[in-house]
């Protein structure tokens, strides 16, 4: 029995500068990633926990993304995104 219940319910979400090739994609093959620039949140924030567990469930880890800068900012992972590494991706969670 668990004594947790879930108020809100969260995805991670990739996101990909304007001119990066998956931004006319709707979906991508998490194979796909390997390789790719990634930006990530820094060790111990929520959303990177998240990330390591989704990957691992998919037989995937952090070692296997080309993941060139741990950032504990959301907004400058968004801005590094669209403004200096065009080809680089990053996870967020999305609350709905």
């Amino acid at each position: 029995m668990s004594i947790f219940k879930d108020y809100i319910r969260e995805e991670l979400v990739l996101i990909v500068s304007l001119k990066h090739p998956w931004s006319s994609k709707g979906k991508i093959n998490l194979d796909q990633l390997k390789g790719e620039p990634f930006l990530i949140r820094n060790e111990g924030s929520g959303t990177r926990m998240t990330l390591e567990k989704e990957l691992e469930e998919a037989g995937l880890n952090e070692k296997d993304l080309n993941v060139i800068m741990s950032l504990d900012n959301t907004e400058a992972i968004k801005r590094g995104v669209s403004n200096i590494w065009h080809r680089g991706i990053y996870c967020t969670k999305n609350s709905y």
